[in-house]
């Protein structure tokens, strides 16, 4: 080996080092953008149990309260869940 090629062995080296570090900012900041979601998810989860337990949900579609919670709309996704 002369030193041209080990110059360009070292230069391909830096470039392996830089892409490496952007790939793993890359991954990282990716992945917290994935934790937080998950955390907004959370909240957004834990709201929506609390306002379903402070008001009665009705099976009636007329006296829902906001929740149109009938047999006709349950059925569907039963069928669909059992039968794929």
């Amino acid at each position: 080996m002369n030193s041209e090629d080990i110059e360009k062995q070292h230069a391909g080296l830096v470039a392996l080092a830089i892409v490496s570090l952007i790939a793993g900012a890359a991954c990282g900041a990716l992945g917290t953008l994935f934790r937080l979601s998950l955390e907004r998810a959370d909240q957004a989860r834990d709201v929506f149990i609390a306002r379903a337990r402070s008001e009665p949900v009705s099976l009636d579609a007329n006296r829902s309260n906001g929740y149109p919670v009938t047999p006709d709309s349950v059925a569907p996704n039963r069928r669909d869940a059992r039968y794929p």
